[in-house]
């Protein structure tokens, strides 16, 4: 028995952020934006990707009957897609008042409760930048009446990312870089995490211990005091403690947040607890250093032994396949010996074999023997871009192999 899911996917990756200064690290690589890629965005202005496939939706009784064959954790199976998309609003004269970038979003899940719940969660992320850029269309317009002859086109970019995607939960971030006149773009880093199990979406207090919000305040000031005095700089505000107190009470707990693979990561944006410049600060806790803070059902889970490594398959046969449509072209089909974790497929743009932006196309919570991913269209003729393939094993530990050639490359 087969089926197919078809993700959205497409070939040409627009870059979100606009301050050199204000990038927010993913990963190993930057997001950011300089003028020239900024430049490049405004090439593609207008231009709204259309869908590179089509959804085919096994029906009930065929999804039931193959999450029983594969056993109870593939009933757990989702994913999560990412499509850029681009918008330009110009005045009667050609000018551009408006131009707005972001990553829009396609949710799966193998349950049906979780599928209709998570879907809807993530709506209202787009939904919430579409009315941001209603207003900020307003203010522009204004502007633009007002002060023709001075006026700079507003923008408005999201760029979208996955810190963790497993059974339990998923923590998305949305990096959001607005020009409204002025010196510079405003950069502010958001985190949605959404619980599965529970279908809420949760607050700090609800992971952490409740007699564990002190300890945890302390480590936050002892961090950043360590990080910034290494630096040599008085980067921090006077008053950054009072900031950190405030926002770490149980009971009124507001701090930035979200749980990546490796732990638990507490953040600050522009302003908050510093000057523009700092760009956002963030302060990461592995969780082995949370035992007694961060509660248990929020640990990933973890066995023992070493196991994870993919394969190139030449059989799609008696598989559930989930094809990743990237352009024309060549057609790989990648398995794994064993249940993998947190997988990402990414697209890499690299200058002069520099990598300097990453751009998720797939989140997937799990891979299991019985799946096949099918990537289509690899380009090997552009050399500044080349696909990566991340996930965690089962024992926990990141592994990353580059697609290239054809091949799978380990840990490049």
């Amino acid at each position: 028995m087969q089926y197919k899911l078809v993700i959205f996917a497409l070939t040409m990756a627009l870059i979100s952020g606009c301050s050199s200064n204000a990038g927010i690290a993913v990963n190993e690589y930057e997001r950011s934006a300089s003028a020239e890629e900024r430049m490049l965005s405004d090439a593609y202005s207008g231009e709204i990707p259309q869908e590179s496939a089509v959804i085919y939706m096994p029906d009930e009784s065929s999804s039931r009957g193959r999450a029983e064959a594969a056993g109870e954790s593939f009933a757990n199976y989702s994913t999560i897609s990412f499509t850029p998309m681009t918008n330009t609003i110009t005045s009667e004269d050609g000018t551009t008042i408006l131009y707005e970038s972001y990553d829009s979003m396609e949710f799966y899940a193998q349950d049906l409760e979780i599928d209709s719940w998570g879907d809807s969660q993530i709506s209202q992320i787009e939904e919430t930048f579409h009315n941001n850029s209603s207003q900020l269309l307003q203010q522009a317009e204004t502007h633009f009446k007002d002060y023709r002859e001075t006026f700079y086109s507003y923008s408005n970019y999201l760029s979208m990312d996955v810190a963790r995607h497993d059974d339990r939960l998923i923590s998305i971030l949305g990096v959001n870089s607005v020009y409204s006149g002025g010196a510079h773009p405003v950069t502010t880093q958001t985190a949605y995490n959404l619980d599965f199990s529970e279908k809420e979406k949760l607050r700090l207090e609800d992971v952490i211990e409740s007699d564990a919000a002190n300890t945890l305040r302390d480590m936050v000031v002892e961090s950043l005091e360590t990080r910034f005095k290494q630096i040599g700089n008085r980067i921090l505000y006077d008053n950054y403690t009072e900031t950190v107190e405030g926002q770490l009470k149980y009971g009124n707990m507001t701090p930035n947040w979200y749980l990546s693979s490796d732990g638990l990561v507490i953040y600050f944006n522009q302003y908050e607890i510093a000057a523009y410049a700092a760009g956002v600060i963030k302060v990461e806790f592995p969780y082995g250093q949370l035992d007694g803070i961060l509660k248990d059902v929020y640990v990933p889970k973890s066995t023992e032994g070493e196991c994870g490594d993919l394969t190139i398959q030449g059989d799609p046969a008696d598989y559930m396949i989930t094809p990743v449509q990237l352009g024309t072209g060549s057609r790989l089909l990648i398995g794994t010996e064993c249940e993998i974790y947190q997988v990402q497929i990414s697209e890499v743009t690299q200058v002069e074999g520099t990598p300097i932006s990453r751009r998720v196309i797939l989140s997937m919570n799990q891979m299991s023997p019985e799946q096949l991913l099918e990537i289509i269209g690899l380009n090997q003729t552009d050399t500044t871009k080349f696909f990566t393939i991340e996930f965690m094993d089962n024992a926990a530990h990141q592994v990353t192999y580059r697609i290239q050639e054809g091949k799978l490359i380990k840990n490049p």
